[in-house]
C-alpha cells in the first residue's frame, strides 16, 4: 500500500483500527451514512467512512492522514471535504478548490488582460443572474458548447 505524497506511514498503522472493526449490518451502515449526511458530508463521503468503519466525529478526528488516504472509493475531492469538516491540513501539496481556481483566474487575467477578463466576468454576471447562485454543470456545459459552436464559426470564415 503506497502513501500519498507528504504522508507519513506508521507501520503499526498498515493495518487500520478500522478495517479491524466486525463488519457492519446494512442497516448500521445505512444510519451511520444518514448520520455523516446530516452533519453535512457529502452522500460519497459518508458511504465511503461507513463502509471503512468510520463512524463517529471522534473516529474520524482520531485517524491519522494515512488511514484517511487509503479510504476505498475517496479520491482528492473527498478528501478536501473530509479535511475541511474536521478543520485539519491535506498533507503534501494538495490544494483547496478555492486555490485551484485562484490559479486559473490569474492565467486567464495574465492571457487576455485585466480589463478584458473584468469585461467577460461582467458579460456572465449580466447574462447569466440568478443563475450563479445555483451553479450546475449542465449551465456551464451550456455556457462551453455555446462558446466552441461561436469559434467553430468564426474559424470556418
Amino acid at each position: 500500500m503506497h502513501a500519498p505524497m507528504g504522508v507519513q506511514i506508521d507501520r503499526e498503522e498498515q493495518v487500520s483500527e478500522f478495517a479491524k472493526r466486525p463488519a457492519l449490518s446494512l442497516e448500521e451502515e445505512i444510519r451511520a451514512m444518514e448520520d455523516w449526511r446530516n452533519r453535512g458530508l457529502s452522500l460519497r463521503c459518508a458511504r465511503a467512512l461507513a463502509r471503512f468503519g468510520i463512524l463517529t466525529i471522534e473516529d474520524l478526528h482520531a485517524a491519522s492522514d494515512h488511514q484517511l488516504s487509503t479510504i476505498p472509493n475517496v479520491a482528492r475531492k473527498s478528501l478536501v471535504e473530509i479535511y475541511r469538516f474536521i478543520g485539519r491540513t491535506m498533507p503534501g501539496n494538495a490544494r483547496t478548490p478555492e486555490q485551484i481556481q485562484a490559479g486559473y483566474e490569474k492565467e486567464w487575467r495574465a492571457k487576455v488582460g485585466n480589463d478584458r477578463f473584468e469585461g467577460i466576468i461582467d458579460s456572465i454576471v449580466e447574462m447569466a443572474g440568478e443563475a450563479l447562485d445555483r451553479p450546475s454543470v449542465t449551465v456551464g456545459q451550456a455556457l462551453w458548447a455555446a462558446a466552441r459552436r461561436r469559434r467553430a464559426g468564426k474559424q470556418q470564415r
